[in-house]
C-alpha cells in the first residue's frame, strides 16, 4: 500500500486542479463552513490565521469484538487450537480527547493533542471461565506544526509535522486469573513508549459547493521503550468529500487506510504463550474503513461548533490472529477565538 499513497494523491491533484484554476478569483479560507469543509477527524486539514485559537474537546469509544485470523473470522476454539489459553472477546476503549490550536502566523499554526483513556477487555481462557482486564491513564501527547505551503484560488497545499510525547503508560497491570498485577498485553497499554514522529502532506481543493481533499501520513518510530520494544511503522492515506448542506451544517465522508507493521522487540513480563494479545507475532494490519463526518454550529453557542464522526471498517487483513475492528464514534465542542 505504502507505493500507491504518493500517486493517490498526485492523482487527486491533477483531476481537481485544472477545475479549481479556472476559479482562482476565489479567496480561500481557513474556515470549516462554507465550501471550505474539511473533516473533523483528519488533523492538520485546516490551519488558522495569526493569533486566532481554536480549543476543543471530545468523547469517543472504539469498539473491537471477535477473532480475525487474516480476513477471516475466527472462532476461540480455533485459537485455543492454536496453542493459546485465553482469547480476547470484547474491548472497548473510552477517550476523553482536549487538543487545542493557535496560528502563529498566517502560514503555520501550532496544534496540542492528548487523551485521557479507559480500557476494558473481556476474555475467556480454554475452560470457559470468562474475565475482565482494565487499563486507565492518560496517553501519549502529540505536538504539531502545520505549514500552509501554497494556496491558490480553491486549492491549498499543506504539510504537518507532528511529535509524539511518550506521556502514556506501557506497564499497566491487572489482577487476573494468571496472578496479581500481571502485566497486561500490547493493546491494552497506553502508550508507545517512544518519541514518534508523524510527517504528513494533504491536499484540498474546493470545486463549486463541494470540497475534497485527500492526506498521506507515516509513522515512524526510532527507539524501543523502557519495556524493550517498539510499535510497527505506521502508513496511512484519507480522502474525502463534503459539503455545507443547510446553513451551519457542514458533512461529508472519508476513505480511511492505515498499514501499521508488526511489533519489534518483546516485553519479558507478557506471556506470548498465554492469551493471543500478549504474542507480538498477532501484531499489525492493513485496514480500510469509512466515516461520516458532521459539523454543526447552532447559534445558541455563540459560535461553538458540536462535531460528531462515526466510522465503520469495510477490510481488514491482520497478521496471525487479531480482533475484529468494529464501530468508532466521537461527539465533541470547539470554539474559534
Amino acid at each position: 500500500m505504502k507505493q500507491y499513497i504518493l500517486p493517490a494523491v498526485i492523482g487527486l491533484t491533477a483531476s481537481t486542479s485544472a477545475f479549481a484554476n479556472d476559479h482562482a478569483h476565489h479567496n480561500h479560507s481557513n474556515s470549516t463552513y462554507g465550501a471550505n469543509y474539511s473533516p473533523v477527524q483528519v488533523m492538520g486539514a485546516h490551519s488558522h490565521n495569526k493569533d486566532e485559537w481554536m480549543v476543543s474537546y471530545s468523547y469517543g469509544q472504539m469498539h473491537m469484538e471477535g477473532l480475525q485470523q487474516g480476513n477471516d473470522r475466527i472462532s476461540n476454539a480455533q485459537a485455543f487450537a492454536a496453542g493459546y489459553a485465553i482469547a480476547p472477546v470484547k474491548m472497548t476503549t473510552e477517550m476523553h480527547m482536549f487538543s487545542a490550536m493557535k496560528g502563529l502566523t498566517d502560514d503555520f499554526t501550532f496544534m496540542a493533542m492528548t487523551s485521557y483513556q479507559k480500557k476494558d477487555m473481556k476474555l475467556v481462557n480454554n475452560a470457559g471461565v470468562a474475565f475482565s482486564t482494565k487499563a486507565e491513564g492518560f496517553g501519549d501527547t502529540k505536538l504539531s506544526l502545520i505549514d500552509n505551503l501554497n494556496r491558490y484560488g480553491y486549492t491549498n497545499w499543506s504539510t504537518m509535522v507532528t511529535l509524539s510525547l511518550p506521556t502514556g503508560s506501557t506497564d499497566q497491570e491487572y489482577n487476573t486469573p494468571m496472578g496479581a498485577n500481571t502485566r497486561l498485553p500490547y493493546p491494552m497499554q497506553l502508550g508507545s513508549g517512544t518519541y514518534d514522529i508523524t510527517p504528513a502532506v494533504t491536499y484540498e481543493c474546493t470545486c463549486r459547493d463541494l470540497s475534497i481533499g485527500a492526506q498521506a501520513f507515516a509513522t515512524f518510530r526510532f527507539n524501543d521503550n523502557e519495556e524493550d520494544y517498539r510499535l510497527g511503522s505506521e502508513y496511512g492515506f484519507k480522502a474525502w468529500a463534503g459539503k455545507e448542506w443547510v446553513k451551519n451544517l457542514n458533512a461529508g465522508l472519508t476513505f480511511n487506510w492505515l498499514t501499521q507493521n508488526s511489533i519489534s522487540g518483546s516485553d519479558d513480563l507478557m506471556n506470548p504463550n498465554m492469551v493471543v494479545t500478549a504474542d507480538k507475532r498477532n501484531t499489525g494490519f492493513d485496514r480500510a474503513s469509512l466515516a461520516l463526518d458532521v459539523a454543526y454550529k447552532p447559534a445558541v453557542l455563540r459560535g461553538a461548533e458540536i462535531i460528531s464522526t462515526y466510522e465503520e471498517p469495510i477490510y481488514q487483513d491482520v497478521n496471525g490472529i487479531q480482533m475484529e475492528s468494529n464501530r468508532m464514534f466521537s461527539i465533541g465542542v470547539r470554539k474559534t477565538f
